[in-house]
Formats: structure tokens, C-alpha cells, sequence
């Protein structure tokens, strides 16, 4: 029988504050187990950042049916990747074939774009001028989110933190032409998506492991669940909010 810990934490978020109470079970878990609260986490962080562009005057612009972003190089960390390659694992299976369809397609073509090696590793380099001018070759290879359907996210509730953390002020119309420099993102305290890009040795100080979400498949084969780490779900827990208190 496992023991019981509670953890109560107040964060100053930007100009807020967040107090969380957490109960965890001693029993070691992996870090996929512990996304759901790191997502409620992320979702927080974001709406102190609305609020506050808000405060400014800046509108959120983003709309169903806009999507631009959903045709993106989308970064996921390990524990994302393996949560949503479960995700498609419980899906009915015809929407799982369509699923899968997707993402074989879009690899085929950026493979055919030539792009699909420095795809792999834009994502984790040091230097944003490469991963930006990466970006914006996959970007106008047109490729929609396998998850986009009817200009909107089909597994929202379930989508990754960069992508709830990607929020814009400027026109639909900068999105789609990123190339000219017109999108205006909000600006958060801090993105929990790089702090959990480090947390692989469940400390936040191990080297950045990131996933294109376009090699998602490719990712899953190399890396069977039973080979990924465990930790004591507190101790994890506790080092990433000192993490985050520490950035903020």
C-alpha cells in the first residue's frame, strides 16, 4: 500500500497568484501519468497572460477557422509525445487510420520537400535564427495538424502546452504570412512547454529532448512506453513548480 503526500504551493505568476493544493501517491509513475495536471498547470500561466494583454488593450485574435498556427513545426516534449501516440491508441478505429493516414502523409511530404533531416533536429538546436527559418520552409509546405478538422483542434482538451501557449494579438492575416514578421504572440511569464522540454531527469536540468510533432510515429517506434523513466510523482511535481516559481 502506497502512502499519501500533500503538497500546497503558492506561485506568483506574473502579477497573480496561484495557490495548489496536490495529493500523490508515493507509487513511482511516469511522466506521461502527470501531463493532465502540467496541462491544467499551463492553462493557468495562460490566462494570468490573457488577462494581462487584456489589461493593455490587446485582443486575443485567434478564432476557429483561422488555423494558420495548426500548419506550424509543432514542438512536443517525450511525455507529449507519448500521450498522444495513447491518445490515437484509443480512438475507434476508423478515426485511428484516419489519424495515422495523416501523419504518414505529411511525413511523405516533407521527406519529399527534402526537409525531414533538419526537421528532426530544428526543434532542439541552440539557434532560433535556424529554427525559425526552418519553420517557415515547413510552414509553406501547407500541412495541416493531423488533429485540424473544420478549422479546429479535434483533441483541444488534449493538446500540446506549446500549443496552448501559442496566442496572438495581431491579424489572421499575419499569421498566414509569418514570413513578413507581422504575428504579435502573447507574452507569458514564463512557457511551461521549455521547462518540460529539460525535465526528462525529473529535475528540469537535463538536456532539451523535443519531439517534432510530424515524426510523432517515427518518435513512438524508437521509444517503447516500458523504457521511459519513473518518479515519485511529489519530487517531480515539486521540482517543476521551483522551477517555475524560479522563472517567473
Amino acid at each position: 500500500m502506497h502512502a499519501e503526500e500533500l503538497i500546497t504551493v503558492e506561485l506568483k505568476i506574473g502579477s497573480e497568484r496561484i495557490r495548489l493544493e496536490l495529493q500523490f501517491s508515493s507509487a513511482r509513475v511516469q511522466a506521461v501519468q502527470l501531463l493532465p495536471l502540467l496541462q491544467a498547470l499551463a492553462d493557468k500561466v495562460v490566462a494570468v497572460g490573457v488577462r494581462e494583454a487584456e489589461s493593455k488593450g490587446r485582443a486575443i485574435s485567434c478564432r476557429k477557422g483561422c488555423g494558420a498556427c495548426c500548419s506550424q513545426l509543432v514542438p512536443v516534449s517525450e511525455p507529449e509525445a507519448l500521450y498522444l501516440l495513447q491518445l490515437i491508441e484509443s480512438m475507434p478505429e476508423d478515426r485511428q487510420r484516419l489519424v495515422r493516414e495523416r501523419f504518414s502523409r505529411n511525413r511523405r511530404l516533407v521527406e519529399e520537400a527534402g526537409l525531414l533531416e533538419e526537421v528532426a533536429v530544428s526543434v532542439s538546436v541552440g539557434a532560433r535564427k535556424i529554427r525559425r527559418e526552418v519553420g517557415l520552409r515547413y510552414f509553406k509546405l501547407g500541412l495541416p495538424c493531423p488533429f485540424l478538422e473544420q478549422g479546429a483542434c479535434s483533441i483541444h482538451p488534449h493538446r500540446p502546452l506549446s500549443c496552448r501557449e501559442y496566442l496572438v494579438v495581431s491579424t489572421p492575416e499575419a499569421c498566414a504570412r509569418p514570413e513578413f514578421g507581422g504575428v504579435e504572440k502573447v507574452v507569458f511569464p514564463r512557457n511551461l512547454s521549455t521547462i518540460l522540454y529539460a525535465f526528462g531527469d525529473g529535475e528540469g536540468d537535463d538536456e532539451m529532448r523535443v519531439v517534432p510533432l510530424v515524426l510523432l510515429h517515427e518518435w513512438g517506434a524508437k521509444h517503447p512506453p516500458e523504457r521511459l523513466p519513473s518518479f515519485e510523482p511529489a519530487c517531480y511535481v515539486e521540482n517543476f513548480l521551483r522551477k517555475l516559481a524560479g522563472s517567473c
